[in-house]
């Protein structure tokens, strides 16, 4: 999985040249800078403990490649159903600003399916007022990001191996 997502950022990265940087428009706009400080990119992982399983892959592709540094920003047990200090959306604003990140890596959801709270009132994984509020925080993430102008990759869950989780992940990956 890391190396699919090794193949596309370098594809994103091959695209770049002085000249295409300045054919870039309001359609094409990339989050990603042609030209980073000290000629590296600097890449942030975020999730849960698959977001670790990413770290690792891509830490390893780009170990001895001397224009890309991967950071781990994922932390397991985390997820976006829990209102804590350790959910990603609590954290990624202030990581990437302080630690000048232009790629964000997400892969997150293995300890969201549960019930989350909102106003007091319990929602149950996978109802429709689940979704909203699940979605209004994944959104909020990647406004973000997006607000520090990082641009962002965000890796689907994989198939599970008893139909059930794999519905589950279906319903997260939606």
């Amino acid at each position: 999985m890391a190396a699919i997502v090794a193949i596309g950022f370098f594809a994103v990265l091959g695209n770049y040249s002085p000249a295409s940087a300045q054919r870039i428009d309001r359609f094409t706009r990339s989050y990603i800078t042609p030209f980073p400080q000290n000629d590296r990119y600097r890449v942030a992982v975020f999730g849960d403990s698959l977001g670790d399983g990413v770290w690792q892959g891509l830490y390893a592709a780009f170990k001895a490649d001397g224009n890309v540094d991967v950071f781990k920003r994922s932390r397991g047990g985390t997820g976006f159903t829990r209102k804590s200090r350790n959910n990603p959306a609590t954290r990624a604003k202030s990581i990437v600003r302080s630690d000048g990140m232009h790629v964000a890596v997400v892969m997150v959801g293995i300890n969201d399916l549960q019930s989350l709270r909102k106003d007091g009132k319990r929602h149950k994984f996978g109802t429709d007022e689940w979704r909203d509020i699940y979605g209004e925080r994944v959104d909020q993430f990647i406004k973000d990001l997006k607000g520090e102008r990082a641009a962002i990759y965000w890796v689907g869950l994989p198939i599970m191996r008893k139909d059930k989780h794999n519905r589950d992940m279906e319903v997260l990956n939606e």
